[in-house]
């Protein structure tokens, strides 16, 4: 929502400004590992992490809002890293994987709910502001609102049930076996191949999932000549079909799966995204928002509710902290890739060419991995 009227205001190109989220990317490399480690050390006391994310979200959008030149948005994306693995899900999927040891996949797509449903109102408030107030007071009220709503969500968090003399549902029996009391240990888990085809499967995935994110309203006013208020209507369609789907997911998972949940949403996001590339029209659009929001599901769902079943529940926010590492690698290309296809041929079609591409490579990728990981004895028959 803010490539076009921030660099059409300073000048910019579009790689340029994406540059800032490349550098999020990079500097998340060291931050993931981190703060899945601070989750896992501190999972008795994880409200003090959300407040952290919460200070530091709206600080960041502050800046953002006072910045004129490409290095200052630079230095913002460097200090975001720190928050998006607070802010983007992981801390409440940390507490889920705490308290459920069965139907893991269903908890966490309903916690997940709320991320799709905030971003129903994420893009019409946007729009609402930049329209009415410009960007720069977009930014600051965007960042008194994910400071509230961090803050909400990080009071409603509860300890792990051992503090309450419980056991997750589904008791201690549901675990994977060599995950043991502390989970597997982090030294065993760098020597297996379904962590390393899991970290590269989600390289390929966050590049289409936040390409796409970040280009998707801008590819709709670019090639399919929408108003910016019919680009962000999209936008909140897709998040109200994610939103509806992600429950359907997550028990599609539980019942039938890891590789079953993948497939299915590899068919959805790849079809959605060739009816934007050959298609045209408000028809197709509405079309494609819908596939791609039943589809959109890696990210919030599956590699959380993997990762939990694989190596163990009191490791899952250190592992998945190392798994991130990749996935904010390709959050940083996804962005570029789309802002290069449009610098350099003044559409997006080719950059959603290559979407295509990753999101099957993720696909193959992580069935390859749910292949290895049963050969190990990491998770159960499904």
């Amino acid at each position: 929502m803010f490539y076009l009227p921030v660099t059409e205001e300073l000048n910019f190109t579009q790689t340029g400004f994406a540059g800032y989220v490349t550098i999020m990317s990079m500097c998340g490399i060291v931050s993931q590992p981190f703060i899945g480690r601070l989750l896992t050390r501190y999972r008795k006391s994880v409200r003090s992490v959300g407040v952290m994310g919460a200070v530091l979200g709206f600080a960041c959008c502050f800046w953002f809002s006072r910045c004129n030149h490409l290095a200052q948005f630079y230095v913002g994306g460097a200090v975001i890293s720190l928050i998006v693995p607070i802010v983007n899900g992981n801390l409440g999927a940390s507490a889920v994987t705490q308290w459920f040891s069965r139907r893991r996949g269903t908890a966490i797509s309903i916690i997940s709910i709320g991320t799709s449903a905030g971003t129903v109102f994420y893009a019409q408030l946007v729009r609402f502001f930049i329209e009415r107030s410009g960007w720069r007071d977009a930014y600051l009220y965007m960042g008194i609102f994910i400071f509230l709503i961090t803050m909400i969500g990080t009071a409603l968090i509860s300890p792990p049930p051992e503090l309450y003399g419980m056991e997750p549902y589904g008791g201690r029996s549901a675990e994977p076996e060599e995950s043991g009391q502390n989970g597997m240990p982090l030294r065993k888990v760098l020597r297996l191949p379904c962590f390393w085809l899991l970290s590269f499967c989600a390289l390929f995935a966050s590049t289409y999932i936040m390409g796409v994110q970040q280009s998707v309203t801008s590819m709709l006013q670019v090639d399919y000549g929408f108003t910016p208020a019919l680009a962000a209507g999209m936008l909140s369609l897709y998040s109200l079909v994610c939103a509806a789907s992600k429950f359907l997911m997550g028990t599609v998972y539980d019942r039938r799966g890891a590789a079953a949940a993948i497939s299915i949403t590899c068919a959805a996001v790849c079809t959605s995204l060739l009816v934007l590339l050959l298609a045209h029209g408000r028809a197709a659009a509405t079309a494609a928002m819908v596939l791609y929001g039943m589809g959109n599901m890696f990210g919030t769902v599956i590699l959380s509710a993997y990762v939990a079943d694989v190596f163990g529940r009191n490791s899952f926010s250190s592992v998945l902290g190392y798994v991130n590492i990749f996935f904010t690698i390709g959050v940083g290309m996804g962005p570029l890739l789309a802002a290069r296809s449009f610098d350099v041929s003044g559409s997006y079609r080719g950059a959603y060419a290559l979407f295509i591409a990753c999101c099957l490579c993720s696909t193959a990728l992580l069935l390859l991995s749910n292949r290895y990981a049963k050969t190990v004895s990491c998770v159960d028959e499904k």
